[in-house]
């Protein structure tokens, strides 16, 4: 069988595998925002949600927490971080980081300061003051004074929740939902009202009050003030913590869920503003979890596909929380990116942003040649290409169409052209058409019988049939192959959850690099972002060690023979069984002596270890994740190309090669190729509008082909 039957085969096999829903890994791989103290851990969240600048910022106490805890309402308004500090100085509370260097990082106009002179003095108010920032200060006589004025600050159009100020577990439970809604957070006593509560709610005229907690928190004489309450309650806080979030599930975004210690809330204080910015809920966790945290947990983890935990080991185990959630040993791979990955290849309509561009440089050449590649480099430098799709698949991913309007803009010429793909793999003559509109700088090129054509069609299974060769690709049985596609896949997701938990690339090449405000085509957006980076010698580990585990894994190899086997089997050819005898023994030799079966890799590996692939930039990759679908990705890949070395190498690997033909060849090329990727309207409704075509308006590709070779 010929090799690109094959290929072309096993591609559109595993195209259409992707069908109904693949259910994925309940495993998570929780990132961890932590700092050395409270004080680090605050600024860890603000680099985590903040990349860029910000207006504003909030200070708090990190030590006495009744005035800060009514923050995250005022720090969504303002979409501003919360920080912690001492009561005196700006930088002695922290080992590590410098809550100053982070004010300037963010280049900060306006601090509130919420809290009296008490919990925050003067002397660190005016160290603020002296690096230009405007200051303003938020407090009351005591703690529920000051949760008051911060409610009038927040603003009390769409409620507010009322909950006790001795006990902060209930507060940090509503803080990222009081936030997102813009409610503020009021601090109650737990015998009787004051009078600055009092008045302050005759007056607000509070549309909605939720009251966290039953009457032995909260007493029912403070509620008769509010005209439409409603209580929360739960028979410890873990369970309070719960119903506050089942109370809001509409309008909580589990995708990203944050877990905190029950116990220790500074850290969940600075982590509510963090978490408001994705409308993500803050579970409530400890060493000993309750089994009703447990369950809800477990319930949800098919929801969320990103979890951060909330400050480091000594407030949060990992040990201690792997025993109530199922999580990821695997320290080289993200679960979520799994995830992601899956669900992309589950989406049904989607439409696709990219630009690719392209530099090249050079190096070593003669004076001559570099002379040459000069008057050139200007030309092709900066060559872009931009790339706007949409595609709609049905859920069995047996039919697609799609259209494809490509730029391409090389040496001060702008190509345009646009290109469909349709698909259908359940009627009894299956089709896959690919259809481009001839660009005008091309049509003037072609053959007479071909000029004035707008289209040119492939036929891509019935291409070869066509030509001279006549190989028989059509005479495939699709409807087998798709049945069995269908049937592959449950397995192929299987085993990609399971590898993704074994895989060792021997490098740590994936790293979460936290919260992102995105700017897309639907709008501003906060995503999860995690960078792929590779230098030369981590892709050489990543290919060779990938490589050498897959050999070595019994169940990949036969998943991989299993499925290249019935592809063969499909294809209907006459030797299809010495196709797949010669596939058996391929397979059977890596399994009895995988070391053996693999030398002529490692050698090859071995020789190229020396040789420069990638340049100084390497592949650096980010994606970015939101409600669990990849929604776009942007990075570079700098390759390098060392033609003296290259020559050598070539020479080690073909020892017989003539010397006459073993010139001395110099030189270097550098190509850096940046892209950008975006995905928008996933599963909306999208339109493709196929072409109309006829005799007079469009040729088939294989004729032009065949029109070359005569």
């Amino acid at each position: 069988m010929n090799i690109k039957k094959l290929v072309c085969m096993i591609s559109i096999g595993l195209c259409l595998g992707f069908g109904n829903q693949q259910k994925v890994s309940a495993e998570v791989s929780p990132q961890r925002i932590w700092g050395n103290n409270r004080y680090d851990t605050s600024i860890s969240i603000c680099k985590n949600g903040w990349k860029d600048t910000s207006d504003y910022a909030i200070i708090v106490s990190g030590k006495d927490f009744g005035d800060a805890i009514c923050a995250a309402p005022l720090a969504k308004k303002y979409n501003a971080p919360i920080l912690l500090a001492s009561k005196n100085k700006l930088d002695n509370q922290s080992s590590k980081e410098s809550l100053s260097s982070e004010l300037n990082r963010l280049k900060v106009k306006k601090v509130f300061i919420i809290g009296g002179k008490g919990v925050i003095s003067d002397k660190l108010e005016s160290e603020v003051k002296k690096k230009g920032i405007q200051i303003e200060r938020i407090s009351g006589v005591d703690r529920y004074a000051t949760s008051i004025e911060v409610a009038k600050k927040v603003g009390i159009n769409n409620g507010a929740f009322l909950t006790i100020g001795t006990d902060f577990a209930d507060a940090v439970s509503a803080a990222p939902i009081a936030a997102a809604k813009q409610m503020p957070i009021i601090l109650l006593p737990n015998a009787k009202s004051t009078k600055e509560l009092e008045s302050y709610i005759k007056n607000a005229n509070v549309s909605k009050a939720y009251i966290l907690g039953d009457n032995n928190l909260i007493k029912d004489d403070i509620v008769k003030y509010f005209k439409d309450a409603e209580r929360i309650i739960g028979k410890d806080k873990y369970e309070r913590n719960i119903n506050i979030i089942n109370k809001f599930e509409k309008d909580i975004n589990f995708s990203t869920t944050y877990l905190s210690s029950v116990s220790d809330y500074a850290d969940a204080l600075s982590g509510a503003a963090l978490a408001s910015l994705t409308k993500s809920p803050i579970v409530l966790v400890s060493n000993n979890i309750p089994k009703n945290v447990q369950e809800f947990l477990n319930n949800k983890l098919d929801k969320m596909y990103q979890i951060n935990i909330l400050g480091g080991e000594g407030v949060v185990s990992t040990n201690q929380l792997s025993k109530y959630i199922p999580i990821s040993n695997n320290k080289y791979v993200s679960n979520t990116l799994t995830k992601a990955y899956i669900n992309n290849q589950n989406i049904n309509s989607v439409k696709n942003k990219s630009e690719i561009s392209f530099n090249f440089s050079t190096s070593g050449f003669s004076k001559e040649d570099q002379e040459n590649i000069n008057k050139v480099l200007p030309y092709i430098n900066n060559s872009k290409i931009n790339i706007v799709a949409k595609t709609n698949t049905n859920k069995e991913k047996t039919t697609s169409d799609g259209e494809i309007d490509i730029t391409i803009d090389v040496a001060g010429m702008k190509v345009d052209t646009t290109a469909w793909v349709f698909a259908d793999f359940e009627s009894n003559e299956p089709k896959m058409l690919e259809i481009v509109k001839i660009p005008k700088i091309l049509s003037d090129n072609l053959p007479e019988e071909f000029k004035g054509k707008e289209y040119m069609v492939i036929d891509v299974l019935n291409m070869n049939s066509k030509l001279a060769d006549n190989e028989e690709l059509d005479n495939v049985d699709y409807t087998k192959l798709v049945k069995f596609s269908k049937e592959f896949q449950p397995k192929f997701i299987e085993l990609l959850n399971k590898w993704s938990q074994k895989w060792n690339p021997g490098i740590e090449c994936i790293n979460y690099k936290g919260l992102f405000a995105l700017n897309t085509m639907e709008g501003k957006k906060y995503v999860q972002t995690y960078e792929f980076k590779l230098d030369d010698k981590g892709f050489k580990d990543l290919i060779s060690n990938t490589v050498n585990n897959c050999a070595n894994d019994e169940e990949s190899m036969n998943l991989i023979k299993e499925f290249i086997i019935n592809t063969i089997d499909f294809s209907q050819v006459p030797n299809k069984d010495e196709e797949k005898k010669a596939v058996e023994e391929v397979f059977n030799n890596i399994k009895d002596n995988p070391k053996e079966a693999l030398k002529d890799f490692n050698n090859f590996m071995n020789i190229i270890k020396d040789l420069k692939i990638l340049g100084n930039k390497g592949i650096d990759i980010t994606y970015y994740i939101h409600n669990g679908y990849i929604i776009g990705e942007s990075g570079v890949v700098d390759l390098q190309l060392d033609l003296s070395k290259i020559e050598k190498m070539m020479s080690n690997v073909e020892s017989n090669l003539p010397e006459k033909n073993k010139e001395d060849i110099k030189g270097l090329i550098d190509i850096v190729i940046k892209y950008s990727s975006e995905n928008y309207d996933i599963n909306k409704p999208v339109n493709v509008t196929m072409p109309e075509l006829t005799k007079e308006n469009s040729f088939d590709y294989v004729e032009l082909l065949k029109n070359s070779m005569d």
